[in-house]
């Protein structure tokens, strides 16, 4: 839905894309879909366990405060994921469904 309102306000005069909002959707319903999943997973059962098998100074930190672990993720998430991970995948992704290439 998003990407077809900016498309007709992009330029009322073209058609829809249907190329480009099938390769956003495919491409949420994988990443978000199945990726998440198991991030989101992973964060919550393993995140403050990982990080005190690191070390002690770390296991009191995040039984320190009910805010550390959400804080934790939100770091990880925004700082780890979103650059290094999700941005490449999305630009990659998507561009190759568009058919572009490195040139």
């Amino acid at each position: 839905v998003g990407d077809a309102i900016a498309q007709r306000s992009s330029d009322v005069s073209k058609q829809y894309d249907i190329q480009r909002g099938a390769s956003f959707a495919l491409f949420a319903a994988l990443y978000t879909g199945a990726f998440q999943h198991y991030w989101f997973a992973w964060e919550n059962t393993k995140l403050s366990y990982t990080a005190a098998e690191l070390s002690p100074t770390l296991a009191l930190f995040f039984a320190s405060s009910a805010a550390v672990l959400p804080t934790a993720k939100l770091i990880l998430n925004q700082f780890v994921v979103v650059p290094f991970l999700y941005m490449p995948l999305f630009f990659t992704f998507t561009g190759y469904m568009a058919g572009l290439t490195q040139e």
